[in-house]
């Protein structure tokens, strides 16, 4: 005579409680479980001992034993067991103590031990991450990536020359490259002037160099190499007040402290050898659009004090008399 069980699938077996006794078989993996009156699902009372894990074919069990891992075997071309109790945590009974909160655990070489993460040490000596918080030590090797934050310390250059000290705030480059069409300096805190040295030691110069780049000849054109403005910015917006420019075939200098217009009477231009004060086209060496007062001295003797040694050509206007005088290169004769 048959005995029958109560049977039902693995799902419908978790879903109860058997009484003490009762016996369960389900009919989608082919197991016997025993009630104990408690356990949700009964209890296992045998299973064949898995050799092989059914969906993966080049998955290998035998000779697995309880806390083993999967490690790949290019030998046979199989996932086998494998068992490294010194680099792995058993029940976490190889876990050193005095861990705090936030602590994260690193394998010393016979236990893993607890860390604070600016302890924590990165074996293959590279951080790939989002990284948010205080860094406080030494960091050596490549940064990829935009810094946002204040950086306290040194930056290094690939020839380990310094770039930038965040001790002495000082920058040391060969080149700064603008991504955008400005680089700003501004005076964050106004107490004072802003200033900006360019410093030579030895006997060199320092230079401050402005030019066009281009691949095209720029002989023929007069847009200006480079700039030097000046300006006010306030509650009226912004003016241009001057400017020196320098292009071609020449060097001009406008003022305008209204900034109207900027016309040719304006200007000073060295241009071609010849200067030019109130126009943009010098006709001479001298050229100038508008009065010429020479030095005014009271009478010989305010001219005599003023100028003690004068050279042949030079001009003066003498209010004693109404008269302009030259010298001629031995005394002060009267012009008119």
């Amino acid at each position: 005579m048959a005995l029958l069980l109560r049977r039902g699938t693995q799902a419908e077996r978790n879903a109860i409680t058997p009484v003490e006794g009762e016996l369960i078989y389900t009919t989608d993996t082919k197991r016997l479980y025993a009630g104990d009156g408690a356990t949700l699902g009964g209890v296992l009372v045998s299973a064949e001992a898995a050799t092989t894990l059914n969906s993966l074919t080049d998955t290998d069990l035998t000779g697995a034993t309880n806390g083993d891992h999967l490690a790949y075997n290019s030998g046979t071309s199989k996932w086998e067991p494998a068992n490294d109790a010194a680099g792995s945590i058993q029940s976490l009974s190889d876990v050193n103590g005095g861990y705090v909160n936030g602590d994260l655990l690193q394998f010393d070489g016979l236990n893993f031990v607890p860390k604070t993460i600016d302890e924590l040490l990165i074996w293959d000596n590279s951080l790939t991450a989002n990284l948010t918080g205080n860094v406080t030590g030494n960091t050596t090797g490549l940064h990829t990536g935009p810094v946002d934050g204040d950086v306290t310390g040194s930056v290094f250059g690939d020839d380990s020359t310094i770039i930038i000290d965040g001790i002495s705030n000082t920058i040391y480059a060969n080149d700064v490259v603008a991504v955008t069409n400005e680089v700003d300096i501004t005076n964050q805190d106004n107490t004072s002037n802003t200033q900006v040295n360019v410093k030579t030691s030895g006997s060199y110069s320092s230079l401050l160099n402005f030019s066009r780049v281009s691949t095209s000849d720029l002989s023929s054109d007069n847009i200006a190499h480079g700039r030097i403005t000046f300006s006010r910015n306030d509650s009226n917006g912004l003016v241009t007040t001057g400017f020196i420019n320098a292009t071609n075939n020449g060097l001009f200098i406008f003022q305008d402290s209204a900034a109207n217009t900027a016309d040719a009477t304006r200007y000073s231009v060295f241009k071609d050898g010849a200067l030019g004060i109130g126009t943009t086209t010098p006709a001479a060496t001298l050229d100038v659009q508008g009065a010429i007062k020479p030095g005014v001295y009271a009478d010989d003797a305010a001219r005599d004090a003023a100028i003690t040694t004068p050279t042949a050509g030079m001009m003066v206007f003498n209010t004693t008399g109404a008269k302009f005088q030259g010298y001629d290169g031995t005394s002060w004769v009267n012009l008119n």
